[in-house]
């Protein structure tokens, strides 16, 4: 679901970049992407002249059911009682966590 919303935003991206915005590393992104490939909702394809560049591009399903989907998260977080704005801080803050954390093993020690 996090990988589709992050498909809807944008046109092809390659596997690297959906794992920086995903904060996942290839090795975890990959089999499951192969799964939504499968599945028929993603496609891949290598760069013509980088093998090593693979590119993900949405299918006609994906894009299909995109309403459904955003619906039921929609409906989720009326469920929990968020407000959009609240969802909208409380996911700013998350991020702003995630990179702190990710952060602390890169800090030199004295």
């Amino acid at each position: 679901y996090i990988t589709l919303l992050v498909l809807w935003e944008g046109e092809k991206q390659t596997v690297t970049d959906l794992g920086k915005r995903l904060a996942l590393d290839s090795g975890t992104l990959t089999p499951m992407l192969k799964r939504m490939e499968n599945l028929g909702y993603v496609t891949r394809s290598r760069h013509p002249e980088d093998e090593r560049r693979v590119y993900i591009d949405l299918t006609e399903k994906a894009i299909e059911i995109q309403p459904a989907v955003l619906k039921s998260v929609d409906t989720c977080l009326q469920l929990l009682g968020f407000e959009e704005q609240d969802y909208t801080q409380l996911l700013t803050k998350l991020q702003a966590l995630t990179n702190q954390l990710g952060g602390i093993g890169n800090e030199k020690t004295l």
